[in-house]
């Protein structure tokens, strides 16, 4: 007899989600489909944790159930891809519609070719056992668990366990999700798939280095990230997503110290690259850079580590004053700075960086540029340079007050008439 999850259906989803998922079952069926409730969602619900995802599998035209759906729920389709996907979109809730589709991988690393399937298909191409669960939702079968590969055998026993064989050569980044999976689970690797991954690390090396770079981010998004990336060192996987990447004791512990200084400077996975790239080369960062094509901002604050770095001596210099910091560091990515105030062994220097972050660099004078003019300070570039003489006393506490800045503006404007 088949396992119903009806009662931890209502039990563990929120009552927009069940809503959905009820209404969900409704369209497919008038539109003459099958829909199911697939992957991390199905997991999810089984271990009592938050759901993160919706994601629906149906036997029928994914994006035209996506459109019937958002009709029924009153909400919008937000995007169509050529998998036969689209995304509903209704209040805060994100709901991913695909077609149950096939798919068949030409060579290692490359995307698969995709064709309509059957629900046994779509189960077929998933990562792991624990993924490649689905929930019913037809009001006939509301909640039966399909659950062909015994993945709710291998949650129970907290492990990680590929369907076949060729699974990590199909799709080497799977690698990376095991690694961000079992660490955000507390899941261990089912040893013949522990087997497996050694025997085809070198496989990730075939995926393009945007597709590396994406799988990197989202384990960058997690709360922990370091427990991933000291698990993938453990398994000498991580020198196939770069071999400039390092992970050890140290960076867990910077890691650790970015998110104690969350509150005043927020932690994000643009800064743990930052991190990650604070060891590396000037010609490393460039080569990651490259191999993963990084946008503009991010390759900006991995350049910007190195050019931090290189100021060290005079940012550590005795005697430095605020204002002569702050033109040092001027443009600069503040992620940039911010990891190399995490990073950096020298404790003046780690402080200095961090005053900076946290009040220096908002500084502003008192004054304001159409106060200057009131003042009668003549426009163009001797407003620019007055301001920027205000922002540098105020910095170094030689104005503490608008009023004294006045006084300053004044005693500047007789010595220009003298």
């Amino acid at each position: 007899m088949a396992l119903n999850l009806a009662s931890l259906l209502q039990e563990r989803l929120s009552p927009q989600a069940l809503g959905v998922l009820q209404a969900a079952g409704q369209v497919a069926a008038q539109l003459g489909y099958r829909a199911y409730l697939v992957g991390g969602a199905v997991r999810d619900v089984h271990l009592g944790a938050p759901t993160l995802d919706i994601d629906l599998t149906v036997e029928g035209d994914g994006p035209r159930m996506a459109d019937a759906l958002a009709r029924a729920l009153g909400g919008r389709v937000s995007a169509h891809s050529q998998f036969g996907t689209a995304q509903v979109r209704t209040g805060a809730l994100v709901v991913d519609v695909a077609t149950a589709r096939r798919e068949r991988y030409l060579r290692p690393g490359v995307l698969p070719t995709v064709a309509a399937g059957t629900l046994a298909d779509d189960l077929f191409r998933r990562d792991f056992t624990v993924n490649a669960m689905a929930a019913a939702l037809s009001a006939d079968r509301w909640g039966e668990l399909v659950d062909p590969y015994d993945g709710k055998k291998d949650l129970e026993s907290r492990q990680l366990r590929v369907l076949h064989d060729k699974s990590f050569q199909d799709d080497p980044t799977r690698m990376l999700r095991a690694v961000r999976y079992g660490r955000r689970l507390g899941f261990s690797l089912e040893p013949g798939t522990e087997s497996l991954l050694k025997r085809d690390a070198s496989f990730l090396e075939a995926v393009s280095g945007t597709r590396r770079w994406k799988e990197l981010q989202r384990l960058l998004e997690e709360a922990e990230p370091e427990a991933a990336l000291l698990w993938a060192a453990e398994l000498e996987l991580l020198a196939h997503i770069h071999h400039a990447l390092v992970a050890d004791e140290w960076l867990a512990s910077v890691f650790a110290a970015a998110r104690r200084a969350a509150e005043t400077l927020p932690v994000s996975p643009t800064l743990y690259l930052c991190l990650l790239a604070f060891r590396t080369s000037c010609a490393e960062r460039s080569g990651l850079i490259a191999d993963f094509q990084l946008p503009t901002a991010k390759a900006r604050a991995l350049q910007d580590v190195g050019h931090v770095q290189k100021l060290f001596p005079q940012l550590a210099a005795d005697h430095l004053r605020p204002s002569q910091m702050a033109v040092l560091l001027e443009g600069l990515s503040p992620q940039a700075i911010h990891a190399c105030s995490l990073a950096a062994e020298a404790v003046t220097l780690r402080e200095r960086l961090h005053l900076y972050l946290e009040s220096w660099r908002q500084m502003k004078p008192h004054l304001s540029g159409s106060d200057l003019i009131r003042l009668g300070v003549p426009q163009g570039p001797t407003i620019r340079k007055f301001l920027a003489d205000l922002r540098a006393a105020r910095l170094d506490r030689v104005t503490t007050s608008k009023q004294q800045e006045i006084q300053m503006v004044r005693r500047w404007l007789a010595e220009r008439d003298t």
